[in-house]
Order: structure tokens, then sequence, then C-alpha cells
């Protein structure tokens, strides 16, 4: 009963030490070919996506 006991609480360390902390799971970036991105015209500037591929609009204070 220990050895369940133990194992058990061992479970429990290990999954809380390996959740993410922020609760936000990362994108899931596979061949990025920047060519296949729409084609972007700005007013207020660009930015790159999560993946790094493709440029997207900022939004416009005001």
């Amino acid at each position: 009963m220990k050895t369940v006991a133990v194992f058990a609480l061992l479970v429990v360390v290990l999954s809380v030490m390996y959740s993410p902390t922020d609760g936000a799971s990362q994108p899931r970036c596979g061949y990025c070919n920047p060519m296949e991105c729409p084609q972007v015209n700005c007013p207020c500037g660009a930015y790159m996506d999560a993946c790094n591929c493709c440029a997207l609009c900022r939004n416009c204070r005001g």
C-alpha cells in the first residue's frame, strides 16, 4: 500500500513539473513558404506571425 501511495505522489509531482505554466499551447509550425503568404499592405505596420513565416498587419491606434 505504501508503494502505491509513493507512486501516486510521484506521478502528481511529475505532472505538475511538466505542465505548461502559461496555459497557452505552442503554435504548430510546419513547412514555411513565404511565397504562399497573402500579400499585406498595412498602414500601421506589420509583424511576423507566431511561426515567423507570414506578415500580419498591426492594429492602428484610435
